[in-house]
């Protein structure tokens, strides 16, 4: 897992994408961490983690260097409050980062392949949201 993320955070790197300003990565990074530090409790001790919606904006908005920090702040947030041993946080990390850059490349080439208008961009979120 380790290994995929590298790799795909090493061709995703490349990839030009525009950043987002401050203001609107620090309201996105900030919910997004509320929501991944407090997941929701389900049945037999499962967790459901609300980030989804959060990683799917970051991936249409976020430049590469943000995306990545976007995915390693969430993962900070909830290591300071749940404290998970180091190999697990670590998966989850790895997990993430991987989805969050394959729904990233979706996004954007959904985007180049259909209309600039409002349907083609929510279509284009769709596709970040399957991955």
């Amino acid at each position: 897992m380790s290994l995929a993320a590298l790799l795909a955070c090493v061709l995703w790197w490349q990839a030009p994408a525009p950043a987002a300003g401050l203001g609107s990565f620090l309201i996105i990074a900030g919910l997004g961490m509320l929501a991944h530090a407090y997941p929701i409790k389900g049945f037999r001790h499962q967790a459901y983690q609300m980030t989804l919606p959060f990683i799917v904006v970051a991936a249409a908005l976020f430049s590469s260097p943000q995306l990545f920090g976007f995915i390693l702040l969430i993962h900070l947030a909830e290591q300071s409050r749940l404290r998970r041993p180091f190999h697990i946080q670590w998966f989850n990390v790895c997990d993430y980062l991987l989805s969050a850059v394959i729904a990233a490349a979706c996004y954007h080439r959904a985007a180049l392949l259909l209309n600039d208008d409002a349907v083609g961009q929510v279509v284009a979120a769709l596709a970040a949201a399957c991955t």
